[in-house]
């Protein structure tokens, strides 16, 4: 999932992107139902001003109870 948040000035660009994380969540992008299958999520807040950007991210894994948690990516 990818939230993108247009920066008023460049010093807001890690601030934004950080809110972009957490819209995902306050909004329930994430709903269980609408993701039947996924069991893997990555998630991308990025806050952008002009051509400079900075990127947040979370990797989660469902549980047994259905519920989102964070992990470490294996990727890393």
């Amino acid at each position: 999932m990818i939230e993108v948040k247009s920066s008023e000035k460049a010093a807001h660009i890690e601030r934004d992107a950080k809110a972009g994380l957490k819209q995902i969540e306050a909004k329930n992008y994430r709903n269980c139902e609408g993701l039947q299958g996924v069991r893997v999520l990555r998630e991308y807040g990025i806050g952008c001003y002009h051509l400079k950007s900075h990127v947040e991210g979370q990797y989660l894994e469902l549980d047994t109870q259905g519920c989102w948690e964070k992990k470490a990516d294996p990727a890393r």
